[in-house]
């Protein structure tokens, strides 16, 4: 109860508004936890209930695509004063190196950058610049989330 009461204390000190908003707020960009279709085929097929996870069942990278059309749909809602909508993608910078780990037969945890992830899959060349372009047009606030979102520990020990 303590710890309740102290977070609302908080909060009442931070910024506040009569307006009404939406805030469009999204955990885990950029990161990807499964490398392939295949790889979860794989997990599944060894008993490892991938499927069961909201973190793994519908995994993917975010794609060009994908940036195009959020960002265009951003522009074409404004607010009074003639501003985007904007939202806030809690991101991450890294993601497993999957060739790196298998090549040390799952002993040993290695990462990528964000950016060399992008360059494994189609149609993701243009992500990091797409990112970059929806800061500057005022679409995205991107806050860093941490360095990637994995239990390196399971990850190794299955």
């Amino acid at each position: 109860m303590f710890t309740s009461i102290r977070k609302n204390v908080t909060n009442m000190m931070g910024w506040s508004t009569k307006r009404r908003l939406i805030v469009l707020e999204f955990d885990d960009w950029g990161s990807i936890r499964i490398r392939s279709k295949k790889d979860y085929s794989t997990m599944m097929s060894k008993g490892l209930r991938v499927d069961k996870s909201h973190f793994t069942k519908n995994d993917s990278l975010e794609s060009n695509d994908d940036l195009e059309r959020l960002f265009e749909l951003l522009s074409s809602h404004k607010d009074f004063k003639g501003s985007n909508a904007v939202f806030t993608p809690l991101s991450v910078v890294a993601n497993p190196n999957f060739e790196l780990i298998e090549e040390s037969s799952f002993d040993d945890y290695y990462f990528e950058s964000f950016t060399e992830t992008c360059k494994k899959y189609p149609n993701h060349n243009r992500v990091h610049e797409l990112w970059l372009k929806g800061i500057d047009e005022n679409n995205s606030v991107s806050q860093f989330h941490r360095r990637e979102d994995d239990n390196v520990k399971l990850w190794l020990d299955f």
